[in-house]
């Protein structure tokens, strides 16, 4: 937004000088005008002086039109000055709008160039960081995978010593009972030994 805000500026500021140009150009046809009333005045004028000097009598009328004729190229003259000024001052301030607006443009260039270098680092940092969290997902993923066959083979010895275990308590169950028969047994010899010896006595 910031770019195109100063795009603008800069088409804003071109807009004023073709502006500004084409008055300038109006002035200066207004000048040549001027110049040429002027010259036409002049020419008028020496044209009366002429006349005045080859009629005499009507000197009073020929010197009331050169009066006219003074005033009016005096007042051209005013108007002619007046609009050089003009075009002086206009000039003027047109070359400082061109100045300033190649000063903002050589600013605005700077600050692309360094909004792209910036966009470029950013890119970089990002690739970097990216590159870094691939790398950090495929060790994660090693690991787990690592962790998962880790937790298979527990699991499957977990199996196999349930299995074990239940053989052994099979076993052990299994002797228990065979120790209380053997038990059973011997009580039973004992108690016909005794009986034995009491008929024997």
């Amino acid at each position: 937004a910031k770019i195109k805000m100063q795009h603008e500026e800069i088409t804003g500021n071109r807009e004023i000088i073709n502006a500004q140009e084409q008055e300038l150009e109006k002035i200066r046809v207004q000048r040549d005008e001027q110049e040429r009333k002027e010259m036409s005045l002049t020419n008028r004028l020496n044209a009366a002086k002429k006349k005045e000097a080859e009629k005499v009598n009507a000197a009073d009328s020929l010197q009331e039109e050169l009066k006219r004729s003074s005033k009016e190229l005096e007042d051209l003259r005013t108007e002619v000055e007046a609009l050089r000024n003009a075009k002086a001052t206009l000039e003027k301030e047109l070359e400082e709008t061109i100045v300033s607006s190649r000063k903002r443009q050589v600013e605005v260039e700077a600050a692309l160039a360094d909004e792209k270098r910036l966009n470029e680092d950013r890119k970089q940092k990002m690739k970097v960081f990216i590159e870094k969290k691939s790398n950090d997902y495929r060790q994660a993923k090693q690991d787990q995978d690592a962790l998962q066959t880790e937790l298979n083979d527990t699991t499957r010895s977990l199996g196999d010593l349930n299995v074990r275990w239940k053989q052994l308590h099979a076993q052990w169950v299994q002797s228990q009972t065979r120790n209380r028969e053997l038990q059973r047994d011997l009580r039973r010899i004992q108690k016909e030994s005794e009986t034995l010896n009491k008929v024997g006595d």
